[in-house]
């Protein structure tokens, strides 16, 4: 326990872990560690090929509240719970021009080309899916998901800290009974 005008020590390595849904859409999870630093770098990562600054942004600003030193990285795990809507677009008339253009080449044109070679080539297939940024309830769910996994890692490294000065209090009992 700390005692009155006694300073709360807490260590410098954490660990920290939360679960939530964001939206119907998607889940999360998460985990921040730490280590020891001089200075305060939070590093955010992020699974999937997505790039959403917004979700760096939200848990980068949680985890600054919590800590003022330590090098803090932070997994976000973003899960999809349904498939996102994709609508594929061919242009027909494209395809058909190029279709006939290769056979008037006769055998030698259309002897090689397929139809995934056909299909590759720009212009004649585009994929539009629905954003894949999160919407503001979304970023709010998550920042209090990140909220809950900085509380368990602040709690984490106040115990230790209280080991800590625990240690060191009979550390110097020993040296104050070594000095008499």
């Amino acid at each position: 326990m700390v005692g009155p005008g006694e300073k709360i020590v807490r260590s410098m390595t954490g660990f920290g872990r939360a679960q939530a849904r964001l939206s119907d859409r998607l889940a999360v999870g998460l985990i921040i560690r730490s280590v020891n630093h001089r200075y305060l770098d939070v590093q955010v990562r992020l699974s999937g090929r997505e790039d959403l600054p917004e979700v760096e942004a939200a848990v980068r600003g949680e985890v600054e509240r919590e800590a003022e030193r330590g090098r803090i990285t932070v997994q976000v795990n973003l899960q999809r719970l349904k498939p996102s809507t994709s609508q594929i677009l061919v242009d027909r008339e494209g395809l058909s021009d190029l279709m006939h253009q290769l056979e008037g080449l006769g055998s030698a044109g259309a002897q090689g080309a397929n139809v995934g070679d056909l299909l590759a080539l720009p212009g004649l297939v585009s994929v539009t899916s629905e954003s894949a940024g999160l919407e503001s309830e979304e970023i709010a769910n998550l920042r209090a998901a990140v909220g809950d996994a900085a509380c368990a890692f602040s709690a984490m490294r106040q115990e230790e800290g209280q080991e800590l000065a625990l240690q060191i209090r009979r550390d110097l009992g020993e040296v104050e009974s070594l000095l008499d």
